[in-house]
Order: C-alpha cells, then sequence, then structure tokens
C-alpha cells in the first residue's frame, strides 16, 4: 500500500536526531490528509498542521 510506505519513510525521518519540516504535496485526493493526521497520531509529540487549500491572505486595508 502506497500510504503505509510513505507512512514509514516519514516516520523514519520525523525520528531522526536532526528533525526538518517534512512537507506532504500531491493531486487532490490521494491521501495527503489521511497520511498526516495518522503521522500525528501516531507520533504522540507536538505538531502542527497546516492546509493551503484556504483562500489567499488578503490585505486588512
Amino acid at each position: 500500500m502506497f500510504i503505509l510506505s510513505e507512512f514509514c519513510h516519514i516516520s523514519e525521518r520525523l525520528s531522526e536526531a536532526r528533525r526538518f519540516i517534512q512537507v506532504v504535496h500531491g493531486p487532490r485526493q490521494v491521501g495527503k490528509t489521511t497520511l498526516a493526521r495518522k503521522l500525528m497520531e501516531a507520533l504522540g509529540s507536538p505538531s502542527v498542521y497546516a492546509t493551503a487549500d484556504g483562500p489567499a491572505l488578503q490585505s486588512a486595508g
């Protein structure tokens, strides 16, 4: 299963001594959000989930 292999790969990277930001990107509806949520649940450490699907930021003026 593709998500399982990606899950293992990202989990390994996040457990390394030196951590970097991990960005998950790809076409719509391929399981990116599911993968990110499962990783956050499995890690049990503080994490932040952000999406780029929202409308663009607009100036307050």
